[in-house]
């Protein structure tokens, strides 16, 4: 059976769709068709075996990555112990939007699709002491965490808990945004493979923007209240400084050394 040895597990509305493909592009990598396959999410999926998981990667010719990026894996229960106990020493990428834009996104994204009818605050003040539980999701495999999701610190320690900080490797939206060749090249040193020259550019999911589903200055100075700490616990937890992010979150000094670069 040919079993991932990469998963990409979000975070959900950061460009994961896109990233996906753009991982596809390397002759060494073979990605899951469909891209969201919910295995080790979705308890029904979950129950139909590896067998049956093994054959959305039945095209493998001989490819030294073979990976699969499902959004569901950031932020829900027993994932993480599903993914240990199934995959063998396998590495995980994660790409992380500056957390307020992806919580922005994600209530734009439900609010398009007729499945939100509170405005910005009130929707994520439901959202404030919710746990992530699959069986929440609505329409498909939606779902409304728009603050748990964002918090990244809690989700990635998992991660690194359980399979050590040198299995996984952290790239953001806006670098991916800004340099897609070069950022992708950083993640396949990561994963041991040699860089591409070229890419072709693609930007796949994107959620349609409406002035009146937009977030006001006080509500985003709100949510940069509740995240800030999960910020700075990211980057003490991977040494990361996430520049990129310092209109919302400014840098302070560092209690690491950063261990890698992005």
């Amino acid at each position: 059976m040919n079993l991932p040895n990469l998963i990409v597990p979000g975070a959900p509305k950061s460009g994961t769709s896109s990233f996906h493909m753009y991982l596809a592009q390397h002759r060494s990598v073979l990605m899951s068709t469909p891209k969201e396959l919910h295995f080790f999410s979705i308890e029904e999926n979950f129950e139909t075996g590896v067998r049956a998981y093994s054959r959305h990667f039945s095209d493998w010719n001989g490819e030294t990555v073979i990976g699969e990026s499902s959004t569901t894996y950031f932020a829900f229960p027993n994932v993480v112990e599903r993914i240990a106990v199934t995959l063998k020493d396998p590495k995980f990428i994660f790409l992380l939007r500056n957390p307020i834009d992806r919580a922005g996104s994600h209530f734009r994204w439900m609010k398009s699709l007729g499945l939100e009818n509170k405005n910005f605050r009130e929707a994520l003040l439901e959202d404030m002491d919710c746990q992530p539980d699959i069986r929440f999701r609505i329409a498909g495999n939606k779902t409304k965490f728009y603050l748990a999701e964002s918090k990244y610190a809690t989700q990635v320690s998992k991660f690194i808990r359980r399979f050590g900080r040198e299995r996984i490797f952290i790239e953001t939206t806006e670098q991916l945004r800004m340099d897609p060749l070069h950022t992708l090249n950083r993640c396949f040193h990561f994963l041991g493979l040699s860089p591409i020259d070229t890419l072709n550019h693609v930007w796949e999911n994107k959620t349609t923007s409406d002035s009146q589903f937009g977030i006001s200055e006080v509500d985003r100075y709100w949510v940069r209240e509740q995240l800030s700490s999960e910020v700075s616990s990211l980057r003490d937890l991977t040494g990361l400084k996430l520049s990129e992010w310092e209109d919302d979150f400014p840098l302070k000094t560092s209690k690491r050394q950063p261990s890698q670069i992005i």
